[in-house]
């Protein structure tokens, strides 16, 4: 799937503002790191938010990975 959004972003194609919340909701590790590196907009109230979501409870190791993903690209969840 992220080969898809990159594609759409070339051509042009905005990123959805709560995109980003959907991939960390559904652990969804390759999407979060090119929308963060596609510039999408990070809210980190609704990222926290979507980390501890407890519909979709991720692991400790998982949380840590996305918080980390988030940390390199200078942002604080």
């Amino acid at each position: 799937m992220h080969e898809e959004i990159r594609l759409l972003r070339s051509l042009g194609s905005p990123i959805p503002i709560y995109a980003l919340v959907e991939a960390v909701e559904q652990g969804h590790l390759e999407t979060i790191i090119t929308l963060l590196e596609l510039g999408a907009e990070v809210i980190p109230s609704d990222i926290t938010r979507a980390l501890n979501n407890e519909y979709f409870s991720h692991s400790k190791k998982k949380k840590s990975l996305i918080k980390r993903y988030f940390k390199q690209f200078g942002y604080e969840i």
